[in-house]
C-alpha cells in the first residue's frame, strides 16, 4: 500500500511540473572587440539577453538593419566591463549593431520565440493512468 501511495505521489509531483510554465531565461553575449559572441541567439518571450563588454572599446548594442536604428532598444555608450539588457517580450527576429563598429561588421540578432505549451495534467487523468491494468 505504502509503494502505492508513493508511486501516485511521484507520477502527480512529475505531472505538476510538466505543466509548470517555463520560467524566463537570461542569456549572456560576450563583447569581444568587434564583434557580438553569440552574434545569433535564439531565446523565448520574456527572457532577458545580457551584453557585457569584454572589449578596452567602448560599445553600443542597438536594433536595427544597415547600421540604421530602429528604436527598439539602444544601449547608449557601454563601458569595458560593463552590461546591457534588454528584455524581449515580442516574438521575432532583432537585427542588432554597435553603431561605431557597425561598418566593421559588427552585428548580430536576436530571434524570439513562442514558449512551447504544454497541455494541463488534471488529477483525473493521473488517477487513470494509475488505474491502467489495476483490478
Amino acid at each position: 500500500m505504502r509503494l502505492r501511495h508513493c508511486t501516485v505521489l511521484a507520477t502527480f509531483a512529475i505531472a505538476v511540473s510538466l505543466a509548470a510554465p517555463a520560467l524566463a531565461t537570461t542569456h549572456n553575449v560576450q563583447i569581444m572587440l568587434t564583434s557580438f559572441d553569440p552574434a545569433n541567439l535564439t531565446v523565448t518571450i520574456g527572457d532577458t539577453v545580457v551584453w557585457r563588454n569584454n572589449s578596452f572599446l567602448q560599445h553600443t548594442i542597438t536594433s536595427g538593419t544597415s547600421c540604421t536604428p530602429n528604436g527598439t532598444f539602444n544601449s547608449g555608450l557601454v563601458d569595458p566591463d560593463a552590461v546591457f539588457s534588454y528584455t524581449f517580450t515580442a516574438q521575432g527576429s532583432f537585427p542588432y549593431f554597435c553603431i561605431l563598429h557597425c561598418l566593421a561588421g559588427m552585428r548580430g540578432t536576436v530571434t524570439v520565440e513562442a514558449p512551447v505549451r504544454v497541455q494541463p495534467t488534471t488529477w483525473g487523468a493521473i488517477k487513470a493512468l494509475y488505474a491502467v491494468g489495476q483490478p
